[in-house]
Protein backbone atom coordinates (compact mmCIF):
# COMPACT_ATOMS: atom_id res chain seq x y z
CA UNK A 1 0.00 0.00 0.00
CA UNK A 2 1.16 3.56 -0.72
CA UNK A 3 2.40 5.40 2.38
CA UNK A 4 0.14 8.44 2.80
CA UNK A 5 1.40 11.96 3.38
CA UNK A 6 1.03 12.93 7.08
CA UNK A 7 -2.53 14.04 7.83
CA UNK A 8 -4.14 12.53 4.71
CA UNK A 9 -6.70 9.73 5.14
CA UNK A 10 -7.64 7.08 2.55
CA UNK A 11 -4.65 7.92 0.34
CA UNK A 12 -4.06 5.24 -2.29
CA UNK A 13 -2.51 4.68 -5.69
CA UNK A 14 -5.35 3.83 -8.08
CA UNK A 15 -2.99 2.29 -10.64
CA UNK A 16 -1.30 -1.06 -11.09
CA UNK A 17 -4.38 -2.95 -12.29
CA UNK A 18 -4.31 -5.22 -15.33
CA UNK A 19 -6.44 -4.44 -18.39
CA UNK A 20 -6.80 -6.10 -21.81
CA UNK A 21 -4.59 -3.32 -23.17
CA UNK A 22 -1.79 -3.50 -20.59
CA UNK A 23 -1.41 -2.60 -16.94
CA UNK A 24 -2.38 0.76 -15.47
CA UNK A 25 0.78 2.61 -14.53
CA UNK A 26 1.48 3.20 -10.85
CA UNK A 27 2.33 6.55 -9.34
CA UNK A 28 0.18 8.48 -11.81
CA UNK A 29 -3.36 8.48 -10.36
CA UNK A 30 -4.05 8.80 -6.63
CA UNK A 31 -7.19 9.12 -4.54
CA UNK A 32 -7.76 10.35 -1.00
CA UNK A 33 -10.06 12.00 1.49
CA UNK A 34 -9.87 15.77 1.87
CA UNK A 35 -6.50 17.45 2.32
CA UNK A 36 -7.44 19.95 5.04
CA UNK A 37 -5.19 18.18 7.56
CA UNK A 38 -2.21 17.81 5.25
CA UNK A 39 0.71 18.48 7.57
CA UNK A 40 2.93 20.16 4.97
CA UNK A 41 1.81 22.20 1.92
CA UNK A 42 4.67 20.50 0.06
CA UNK A 43 3.59 17.05 1.27
CA UNK A 44 2.33 15.86 -2.12
CA UNK A 45 5.52 16.75 -3.99
CA UNK A 46 7.38 13.49 -3.21
CA UNK A 47 4.64 11.67 -5.14
CA UNK A 48 5.06 13.89 -8.20
CA UNK A 49 1.46 15.11 -7.90
CA UNK A 50 1.10 18.15 -10.14
CA UNK A 51 -2.73 18.36 -10.19
CA UNK A 52 -5.32 17.95 -7.44
CA UNK A 53 -8.94 17.50 -8.54
CA UNK A 54 -11.23 18.66 -5.71
CA UNK A 55 -14.76 17.25 -6.06
CA UNK A 56 -16.25 19.02 -3.04
CA UNK A 57 -18.84 21.78 -3.22
CA UNK A 58 -18.00 25.46 -2.77
CA UNK A 59 -19.10 25.60 0.87
CA UNK A 60 -16.88 22.64 1.73
CA UNK A 61 -13.93 24.39 0.10
CA UNK A 62 -14.61 27.66 1.94
CA UNK A 63 -15.08 25.99 5.32
CA UNK A 64 -12.13 23.62 4.96
CA UNK A 65 -9.67 24.97 2.39
CA UNK A 66 -6.79 23.03 0.90
CA UNK A 67 -3.41 24.71 1.24
CA UNK A 68 -0.80 23.44 -1.19
CA UNK A 69 2.43 24.77 -2.57
CA UNK A 70 2.36 26.84 -5.75
CA UNK A 71 3.80 23.90 -7.70
CA UNK A 72 0.46 22.05 -7.47
CA UNK A 73 -2.59 23.06 -9.53
CA UNK A 74 -6.00 22.63 -7.88
CA UNK A 75 -8.93 22.01 -10.24
CA UNK A 76 -12.33 22.46 -8.59
CA UNK A 77 -15.13 20.33 -10.05
CA UNK A 78 -18.26 20.28 -7.91
CA UNK A 79 -19.99 16.91 -7.66
CA UNK A 80 -22.81 17.48 -5.20
CA UNK A 81 -25.84 15.21 -5.43
CA UNK A 82 -27.12 16.76 -2.20
CA UNK A 83 -29.01 13.60 -1.25
CA UNK A 84 -27.44 13.44 2.22
CA UNK A 85 -28.64 16.94 3.16
CA UNK A 86 -32.40 16.55 2.81
CA UNK A 87 -33.73 18.05 6.08
CA UNK A 88 -37.21 16.59 5.57
CA UNK A 89 -36.22 12.96 5.22
CA UNK A 90 -33.22 12.56 7.52
CA UNK A 91 -30.16 10.63 6.50
CA UNK A 92 -30.49 8.81 3.17
CA UNK A 93 -29.58 5.28 2.26
CA UNK A 94 -26.24 4.97 0.55
CA UNK A 95 -27.83 3.81 -2.71
CA UNK A 96 -29.88 7.05 -2.78
CA UNK A 97 -26.66 9.07 -2.71
CA UNK A 98 -25.23 7.12 -5.65
CA UNK A 99 -28.46 7.27 -7.63
CA UNK A 100 -28.57 11.04 -7.12
CA UNK A 101 -24.97 11.29 -8.26
CA UNK A 102 -25.54 9.38 -11.49
CA UNK A 103 -28.82 11.15 -12.26
CA UNK A 104 -27.82 14.69 -11.31
CA UNK A 105 -24.05 14.93 -11.70
CA UNK A 106 -23.29 13.26 -15.03
CA UNK A 107 -21.71 16.40 -16.47
CA UNK A 108 -19.25 17.07 -13.62
CA UNK A 109 -18.42 13.37 -13.39
CA UNK A 110 -17.48 13.48 -17.08
CA UNK A 111 -15.57 16.72 -16.58
CA UNK A 112 -13.53 15.05 -13.83
CA UNK A 113 -12.62 12.14 -16.12
CA UNK A 114 -11.70 14.60 -18.89
CA UNK A 115 -9.50 16.60 -16.50
CA UNK A 116 -7.67 13.45 -15.43
CA UNK A 117 -7.17 12.50 -19.08
CA UNK A 118 -5.66 15.87 -19.96
CA UNK A 119 -3.43 16.18 -16.91
CA UNK A 120 -2.27 12.62 -16.26
CA UNK A 121 0.98 13.11 -18.12
CA UNK A 122 2.01 13.95 -14.54
CA UNK A 123 0.56 12.50 -11.35
CA UNK A 124 -3.02 13.50 -10.43
CA UNK A 125 -4.78 13.22 -7.06
CA UNK A 126 -8.60 13.08 -6.90
CA UNK A 127 -10.37 13.74 -3.62
CA UNK A 128 -13.67 14.77 -2.04
CA UNK A 129 -14.43 14.63 1.69
CA UNK A 130 -13.86 10.94 2.38
CA UNK A 131 -12.43 9.80 -0.94
CA UNK A 132 -15.14 7.16 -1.08
CA UNK A 133 -18.35 8.22 -2.83
CA UNK A 134 -17.68 11.03 -5.30
CA UNK A 135 -14.04 10.08 -5.64
CA UNK A 136 -14.95 6.40 -5.76
CA UNK A 137 -17.27 6.86 -8.73
CA UNK A 138 -14.79 9.03 -10.67
CA UNK A 139 -11.97 6.53 -10.15
CA UNK A 140 -14.29 3.66 -11.11
CA UNK A 141 -15.24 5.45 -14.34
CA UNK A 142 -11.57 5.94 -15.23
CA UNK A 143 -10.70 2.34 -14.47
CA UNK A 144 -13.70 1.01 -16.40
CA UNK A 145 -12.83 3.20 -19.39
CA UNK A 146 -9.34 1.71 -19.34
CA UNK A 147 -10.71 -1.85 -19.24
CA UNK A 148 -10.07 -2.81 -15.61
CA UNK A 149 -12.23 -5.78 -14.63
CA UNK A 150 -15.34 -4.95 -12.57
CA UNK A 151 -14.30 -7.28 -9.75
CA UNK A 152 -11.02 -5.38 -9.41
CA UNK A 153 -12.72 -1.96 -9.56
CA UNK A 154 -15.20 -2.98 -6.89
CA UNK A 155 -12.58 -4.55 -4.63
CA UNK A 156 -10.49 -1.38 -4.82
CA UNK A 157 -13.55 0.76 -4.00
CA UNK A 158 -14.51 -1.50 -1.09
CA UNK A 159 -11.21 -0.79 0.66
CA UNK A 160 -12.36 2.76 1.41
CA UNK A 161 -14.43 1.72 4.40
CA UNK A 162 -11.54 0.22 6.33
CA UNK A 163 -9.32 3.23 5.56
CA UNK A 164 -11.93 5.71 6.78
CA UNK A 165 -13.51 4.06 9.79
CA UNK A 166 -10.49 3.89 12.07
CA UNK A 167 -9.48 7.50 11.46
CA UNK A 168 -12.94 9.03 11.44
CA UNK A 169 -14.30 7.14 14.43
CA UNK A 170 -11.32 8.40 16.42
CA UNK A 171 -11.73 11.99 15.19
CA UNK A 172 -14.81 12.80 13.09
CA UNK A 173 -13.96 15.43 10.46
CA UNK A 174 -15.85 18.68 11.14
CA UNK A 175 -17.02 19.04 7.57
CA UNK A 176 -18.92 15.77 8.00
CA UNK A 177 -19.82 15.85 11.68
CA UNK A 178 -20.94 19.49 12.08
CA UNK A 179 -24.68 19.59 12.72
CA UNK A 180 -25.00 15.80 12.42
CA UNK A 181 -25.78 13.20 15.05
CA UNK A 182 -22.49 11.35 14.57
CA UNK A 183 -23.67 8.07 16.09
CA UNK A 184 -26.69 8.00 13.78
CA UNK A 185 -24.48 8.91 10.81
CA UNK A 186 -22.16 5.97 11.50
CA UNK A 187 -25.10 3.63 12.14
CA UNK A 188 -26.72 4.68 8.84
CA UNK A 189 -23.97 2.96 6.87
CA UNK A 190 -22.92 6.14 5.06
CA UNK A 191 -19.29 5.41 5.94
CA UNK A 192 -19.51 1.99 4.31
CA UNK A 193 -18.34 1.05 0.82
CA UNK A 194 -20.27 -2.17 0.12
CA UNK A 195 -19.29 -3.91 -3.12
CA UNK A 196 -22.86 -4.14 -4.36
CA UNK A 197 -23.11 -0.34 -4.52
CA UNK A 198 -20.35 -0.03 -7.12
CA UNK A 199 -21.48 -3.13 -9.00
CA UNK A 200 -24.91 -1.48 -9.28
CA UNK A 201 -23.40 1.77 -10.58
CA UNK A 202 -21.47 -0.01 -13.35
CA UNK A 203 -24.46 -2.19 -14.24
CA UNK A 204 -26.78 0.80 -14.43
CA UNK A 205 -24.46 2.77 -16.71
CA UNK A 206 -24.19 -0.17 -19.09
CA UNK A 207 -27.90 -0.85 -19.01
CA UNK A 208 -28.80 2.77 -19.74
CA UNK A 209 -25.93 3.72 -22.06
CA UNK A 210 -24.55 0.47 -23.44
CA UNK A 211 -21.19 0.96 -21.71
CA UNK A 212 -19.31 3.25 -19.36
CA UNK A 213 -17.74 4.77 -22.47
CA UNK A 214 -21.26 5.41 -23.78
CA UNK A 215 -22.29 7.19 -20.56
CA UNK A 216 -19.24 9.46 -20.70
CA UNK A 217 -19.59 10.13 -24.43
CA UNK A 218 -23.27 11.00 -23.99
CA UNK A 219 -22.20 13.61 -21.47
CA UNK A 220 -19.50 15.21 -23.56
CA UNK A 221 -16.32 13.15 -23.29
CA UNK A 222 -14.55 13.31 -26.64
CA UNK A 223 -12.66 10.37 -28.19
CA UNK A 224 -9.45 12.38 -27.91
CA UNK A 225 -9.85 12.42 -24.13
CA UNK A 226 -10.33 8.67 -24.02
CA UNK A 227 -7.18 8.26 -26.10
CA UNK A 228 -5.24 10.58 -23.81
CA UNK A 229 -6.40 8.63 -20.80
CA UNK A 230 -5.07 5.40 -22.27
CA UNK A 231 -1.84 7.06 -23.37
CA UNK A 232 -1.13 8.49 -19.93
CA UNK A 233 -2.40 5.69 -17.70
CA UNK A 234 -1.64 2.45 -19.54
Amino acid sequence: MTTPPPGVVNFRDAGGHATPYGAMVTGRLYRSANLMNLADPHGLEPYGIATVVDLRNEQERVDHPTRLSATTTIVDITIDPGAWRDPDHGLPRLEQVYNAMIEGCASPLTCAVDTIARRADQAVLVHCTGGKDRTGVVIALVQALLGVDDDVIVAEYAQSEQHLLEAWLASPPPNVADGVDWEKFVASGLLASPPEIMFDVLERLRRDHGSVDGFLAANGLKPTSSSLLRTHLL
